[in-house]
This record gives C-alpha cells, structure tokens and sequence, in this order.
C-alpha cells in the first residue's frame, strides 16, 4: 500500500468515528503536542488530552445522534515523512441536515503509523 493510501485510510477512520462512536484512532495516534482547530473562534485546544478529551465527547454525541462525516474529496499530499490531508466533507445529522465542513489533518509517519 502507498503512503498516501495509508494516509486516505487514517482519514476515513477519523471520518468514521462519529459514526461508530469509537474514538480511539483519536486517542491512540494524536502527538502529545497537538492542536485541534475548530470553526468557532472559541476553539482551540492543545495538547494530547485536551485534544482527545474535547473529541472523544464529540464523537459519543455525534454517534448518540446518528451522525455522519461523509467525505468529499479527500486531496493527500506528503513531503518525506509529513501527510497532510485537506477535504470538504458533509455533516449528516440525525435529523437529514447536511452541513458543509472544510477540514485538514497533518500527519508524520512514525515506525509504519501515522500519527496526527
């Protein structure tokens, strides 16, 4: 598999987790140096358990709603061993509400895994 297939994989696990509540590809494979962005002014957060913290409640309440991040076109891109990800992706809430997103995910490959 190339590198930048195993970086589209790592995407669609992130993805994936509102879906099925499992935010364990968050937890187990984010940097200790993190920051997590979103689209509110509010939020920014550093740090591995900042970071994990705020996205493990997020993925739970996501599934709880029957959420889904469905991809757009995910673009790789990568420079030795850095992958970065861009994409707009759709918001499916529970209720049939879709919300456009634009999201990045940078990633450093680190003994055969990548690691955002």
């Amino acid at each position: 598999m190339a590198a930048s297939d195993h970086m589209l994989a790592f995407v669609n696990q992130l993805y994936g987790s509102f879906s099925s509540g499992d935010s364990t590809v968050w937890t187990s494979r984010t940097a200790d140096d993190v920051i997590g962005i979103g689209s509110d002014p509010e939020e920014w957060w550093e740090g591995r358990s900042v970071v994990a913290g705020i996205v493990t409640a997020q993925v739970h309440e996501m599934s709880e709603g029957r959420t889904r991040l469905v991809a757009g076109d995910p673009r790789i891109f990568e420079h030795g061993d850095v992958f970065w990800s861009v994409d707009r992706p759709v918001l499916q809430l529970g209720d049939g509400t879709e919300v456009p997103m634009r999201v990045t995910f940078i990633a450093v490959a680190e003994e055969g895994t990548l690691q955002s």
